[in-house]
C-alpha cells in the first residue's frame, strides 16, 4: 500500500504526496523542532525530495519506513552541523557571553540528535551515567542485570556516538 502511494507521488500526484506528509508528519515535526525556526518547513521539503529519491527496489513497508526515518534523522544531523558553521561565523562577531550561549545551545541540539541514533536502552543508560550521575552498579541494581552488561552497553553507545560525531 505505502509502496503504491510513493510510486504515485513520484509520478506527480499531489494528493498522494499530501497523504504521505500527513502519515509521516509526527517524525517530520519531531526533527523539525530540533532545527528551530522554520525547521518543520525544512523537514517537509527534505521529505518531498526524499520521496522522489526512494529506490524502487525497496518495496516492503518496513523497509520504506526505516529508509524514511533514517534519512530524516540524517538530514536533521547534517543541518545541525551546517548551522553550527553558520553560528560560529555569526558568533565570531559578538561578545564572549553570546558566544558561550550560542555554543551551548548548539551542543544541546547536537547532543540530542546524536542520542537519537541510540536505542532507547542505550540512551537511558548514557543519560543516567552522564546526566544523572549514577554509577554502572546503581543502574545494574535498578535494572536487575549485571554491572558488566551495563558497562558493555555504555561502551557500545559511546563508540557509536564517537563514530557518528566524527562522520
Amino acid at each position: 500500500m505505502l509502496y503504491n502511494i510513493i510510486r504515485m507521488a513520484k509520478k506527480g500526484r499531489v494528493d498522494c504526496m499530501e497523504a504521505l506528509i500527513i502519515q509521516f508528519r509526527p517524525i517530520i515535526e519531531r526533527y523539525g523542532r530540533k532545527l528551530g525556526e522554520d525547521g518543520v518547513s525544512d523537514m517537509i521539503l527534505c521529505f518531498i525530495e526524499l520521496i522522489n529519491k526512494i529506490p524502487d527496489n525497496i518495496t516492503n513497508e518496513g523497509g520504506i519506513v526505516n529508509y524514511i526515518q533514517f534519512s530524516i534523522k540524517n538530514h536533521c544531523f547534517r543541518q545541525i552541523k551546517k548551522r553550527n558553521i553558520e553560528k560560529n561565523t555569526l558568533c565570531s562577531n559578538v561578545n564572549m557571553d553570546s558566544l558561550i550561549y550560542c555554543e551551548t545551545k548548539f551542543n544541546d541540539v547536537l547532543l540530542e540528535c546524536l542520542l537519537l541514533r541510540l536505542s532507547p536502552l542505550q540512551k537511558e543508560i548514557i543519560k543516567k551515567i552522564y546526566f544523572d550521575g549514577l554509577t554502572e552498579v546503581e543502574i545494574a541494581k535498578d535494572k536487575k542485570v549485571t554491572r558488566q552488561y551495563i558497562h558493555n552497553i555504555k561502551a557500545k553507545s559511546l563508540k557509536r556516538l564517537r563514530n557518528d560525531f566524527l562522520q
